[in-house]
């Protein structure tokens, strides 16, 4: 009874002295969704820029987590030579590349995993910067420099085509 009650001292003293923000890292830190380290790791990382606006650079990486995960699934299982189940739905415009992990509206971040060619639980970060109204800065940043160049590619050339197609 003690030993608990001793805990709960700390607890609340720790979060008063060290502040809620702290807290939160921590609690993060340990759930596994801080991004602290991706954070740290911008000061390597690949960036671009864009001529469009924050909101549509960012729905356009988003685009890039979306699709039908079930047919994903249902498609990886399919044997050779076998035909696709007919589906009543077409496939999406834009298939799914990487695995959503974090999409930060407020923040302008998103974590992606599963990049093709790398580990599917390694964390790519890419950070959205708006330098006016019209031009985003994309920094894609990782832990693993393999991941991050994979990222980069297939992002960069996605924005690209959007943003720049006569490049």
């Amino acid at each position: 009874m003690k030993t608990s009650q001793f805990l709960s001292v700390v607890f609340i003293s720790a979060f008063f002295f060290c502040g809620c923000v702290t807290i939160m890292e921590i609690s993060k830190t340990i759930w596994g969704s801080s991004t602290r380290a991706l954070e740290n790791a911008r000061k390597e990382a690949v960036t671009k820029d864009y001529p469009c606006s924050i909101d549509a650079c960012f729905d356009a990486v988003t685009r890039l987590t979306q699709g039908d995960k079930q047919k994903d699934f249902k498609n990886q299982f399919q044997e050779e030579g076998e035909e696709p189940e007919e589906e009543e739905e077409a496939a999406p415009e834009n298939p799914r590349i990487f695995t959503p992990f974090i999409i930060d509206e407020r923040r302008k971040l998103i974590v992606l995993m599963g990049v093709p060619g790398n580990i599917d639980t390694t964390e790519v970060g890419v950070f959205f910067t708006g330098l006016d109204s019209q031009n985003t800065k994309v920094e894609i940043s990782s832990l693993s420099s393999s991941a991050k160049a994979n990222a980069a590619d297939i992002i960069f050339d996605a924005l690209t085509k959007e943003f720049l197609p006569t490049q």
